[in-house]
């Protein structure tokens, strides 16, 4: 796998929109980490596919349940570059989480958005608590922009809420009552974020660094 360029990710951003499998699994550590350490000693996508049913590495209990949780880890951890994910297979757990955000926020327009659009102009007002009328008034603005998200049931929007507030917390970003955290990403995370170009740094909200 080689390294992606802006111009990959845009293409395939135009391909893709507005998606929602956050709707059915949150960060996914443990599942992507697991991805990452199988595809750097494999090198090919399909024997990790093999290991991981074979042995039901992700130790879920219904084949269901393991197929749906291994195609939303396994579509992340491919956006990444064999540097991010050497960083994910083997570094720190901070690094780890930051790197699964960056993939997250690589997949999803949504969640890239918000990170932009609320958690760093939250920063930037100094106002660090994140609540459900941001989320509510984040999402009626894109829904005015986006027919799909207009058209998600209530059940649905509800569920991509609460997903994407235990996302922020599972990655360190906010902590359990949903406050942004003295977050200081890793120094080769965020080199490689500004090596490769594809996302702004400012997708991780940091207080400290004032993002």
């Amino acid at each position: 796998m080689g390294k992606k360029t802006s111009q990959d990710y845009r293409q395939s951003q135009e391909v893709k929109g507005y998606t929602f499998g956050i709707t059915a699994a949150a960060l996914l550590y443990r599942d992507s980490v697991l991805l990452a350490q199988l595809y750097l000693e494999h090198r090919d996508w399909n024997l990790v596919k093999d290991a991981v049913f074979k042995d039901n590495l992700l130790q879920i209990r219904t084949l269901a349940a393991q197929k749906r949780i291994y195609s939303e880890a396994c579509t992340r951890v491919k956006l990444l570059s064999l540097e991010a994910m050497e960083i994910l297979a083997s570094g720190t757990r901070d690094e780890q989480c930051q790197i699964i955000w960056y993939a997250i926020s690589m997949k999803y327009d949504f969640v890239r958005e918000f990170a932009l659009e609320v958690l760093a102009e939250k920063v930037k007002r100094h106002e660090f608590e994140i609540t459900i009328a941001d989320f509510n008034l984040y999402y009626n603005t894109k829904a005015e922009l986006h027919e799909k998200l207009a058209g998600i049931a209530e059940g649905s929007r509800k569920k991509l809420q609460t997903n994407l507030f235990r996302m922020l917390v599972s990655s360190g970003i906010t902590d359990t009552e949903m406050k942004l955290r003295l977050l200081i990403v890793s120094p080769r995370v965020r080199e490689l974020v500004i090596k490769e170009g594809i996302l702004s740094p400012a997708i991780f909200p940091s207080v400290v660094m004032g993002y």
